[in-house]
């Protein structure tokens, strides 16, 4: 019999529970059909030949970019930030065009020593917490540690959930053919050579995939383990910490976020909190960080970033779990391999969910979907899964009940944001006995500190006295359109400026902060 280390060790695509015909050989075998299209798509195609084409495409769309790399950066977020509106709230990115893959390597080597420097912060942490608590948990019988006997579930959750990951990152050839691409690319480069670019870029693209069917996966992971400066692209996802505080004092934004919610709960007003409220908004970003050699791959290693980031609250609660499926999911041969499956299992996914006719109520239900798939406990997931690629009328069901679920809370949410411009909107002609003390207040009172820090001159500007009195006359309705402008740029310094003004909107800042509050937990579990 194997021992549980070689079982572990020998984890891939094939025998997983989630992909049909693995485990049961009466259904259909779904990675038998995968590899007939492959195969079908290299139909013809000579790999000396293949790696000479990607060279060359590669070096002229490098050309092409030369000189335009920072508007190229622009224009890329903000295509990304358009089509994942639904799920990018409070996500900062860090998206940048280098010039060579040894510059990835290096980026990637960087940010392993940020988090490795922060792990071992986390567990110096950790480690002072047991042992203040030490007496009371010695009193308490020692429980005895196992094996979780479900770790090849939640294995095969993890090995699928990577596979969507990367095949959405691969299909992100999709997004350079939309019109609003190759339209942006001749706004920058002009018409020849932005025309040029985009039908270089989706020619990379291409050619990219069939290397990836043509490569066997074991030369390929060997290939991604010996020559890191190889390397087109890569990202970063990682959570900003918050500053710490003097010596002995505690600063955790998670202990914030609650203590603050409580207190609003309580009735305390918005105004009073100001300060505490900006420290949470100013610390709990997640942040996507991509490097990449070309305009493809910047999107490519971003949209990878954002399925990563979801992926996250899939992984088990257990720390020691969490630790040995993220060993065994994250090999060179598992990346190679989920690049070679992943985008059919990502497109059968979301053919599955578009067949819905809500799908497209609201932006990124897809990865609304995927979300609360990871959400599932795994063998609900890979049953789910299975179904779902089997295109079984279970699994039609299944994914109708998740989606009749997020638009019931997408519709909630909705209608507390349109109930809020309504008492907007009554604001501008009722005002209490109250309201004129409260402009006048508005016009001396000196604004806090943290609204202040990292201004810029034009906020500066904002913030002078005169400026303030005219924006203390302005409407509830008028005010709330500025905040509203100022979310949508992500300008969150602009946002508690103006917030000040406001005499209602404990709901929505409630709302938010819970939110928040949710996804620190998720985090830190």
């Amino acid at each position: 019999m194997k021992s549980y280390k070689k079982f572990l060790e020998e984890v891939e695509i094939k025998g997983n529970a989630g992909i049909p015909g693995e485990k049961d050989k009466s259904e259909p075998s779904y990675l038998r059909d995968v590899e007939r299209q492959g195969g079908q798509e290299i139909a013809g195609s000579v790999p000396p030949q293949l790696f000479r084409q990607i060279m060359q495409l590669s070096q002229r769309a490098n050309s092409l970019s030369s000189g335009k790399e920072k508007e190229l950066e622009e224009f890329a977020e903000k295509m990304i930030k358009n089509i994942y509106s639904g799920v990018l709230d409070n996500v900062d990115l860090d998206i940048k065009l280098v010039r060579s893959g040894g510059e990835i390597s290096n980026f990637m080597k960087e940010e392993d020593k940020k988090k490795e420097e922060k792990k071992e912060k986390n567990d110096k942490k950790e480690k002072e917490k047991k042992e203040d608590k030490k007496e009371e948990s010695s009193a308490k019988p020692k429980e005895k540690e196992s094996i979780n006997p479900n770790i090849k579930s939640e294995i095969d959750k993890r090995k699928i959930s990577n596979s969507i990951m990367q095949g959405e990152a691969k299909n992100t050839k999709l997004i350079i053919e939309m019109p609003e691409c190759k339209e942006g690319l001749i706004e920058i480069l002009g018409n020849r050579n932005g025309e040029d670019l985009h039908r270089t870029l989706i020619e990379l693209s291409k050619v990219a995939n069939k290397l990836d069917w043509i490569i066997p996966v074991d030369d390929k992971a060997e290939m991604m383990e010996n020559q890191p400066e190889g390397m087109a692209g890569a990202v970063s996802v990682d959570y900003e910490e918050p500053e710490e505080g003097e010596e002995g004092e505690e600063d955790s934004t998670q202990k914030s976020a609650e203590d603050i919610i409580k207190e609003i709960e309580q009735g305390k007003d918005l105004k009073d909190l100001s300060d505490e409220i900006g420290e949470v908004f100013n610390n709990i970003n997640p942040k996507i960080s991509v490097r990449a050699i070309d305009f493809v791959m910047l999107l490519h290693e971003t949209v990878k970033g954002i399925y990563e980031l979801i992926s996250r609250i899939g992984l088990p609660k257990d720390e020691k779990i969490a630790k040995e499926v993220i060993k065994q999911t994250s090999s060179f041969r598992d990346e190679a391999e989920d690049f070679k499956y992943g985008p059919y299992i990502a497109r059968d996914l979301t053919a599955f969910i578009n067949l819905n006719p809500l799908a497209h109520k609201y932006p990124n239900i897809k990865e609304h979907v995927f979300g609360k798939l990871m959400e599932m406990p795994a063998e609900q997931f890979l049953d789910t899964m299975k179904n779902i690629l089997l295109k079984s009328p279970k699994g039609t069901k299944m994914v109708d009940d998740i989606i009749k679920d997020i638009i019931s809370q997408l519709d909630e949410y909705q209608k507390e944001l349109s109930d809020y411009d309504a008492k907007m909107a009554l604001g501008e002609t009722e005002h209490d006995e109250n309201d004129g003390e409260d402009e006048e207040n508005h016009e001396t009172e000196e604004a806090p500190e943290w609204w202040k820090e990292g201004e810029s001159d034009l906020d500066k500007l904002k913030n002078n006295k005169e400026d303030k009195k005219d924006i203390s006359q302005l409407s509830q309705r008028e005010i709330q359109n500025l905040i509203d402008d100022a979310l949508d740029a992500k300008n969150y310094d602009e946002v508690r400026r103006l917030s000040q003004y406001l005499k209602e909107g404990k709901e929505i800042y409630l709302r938010e902060l819970k939110r928040i509050n949710e996804n620190q937990t998720k985090r830190n579990k």
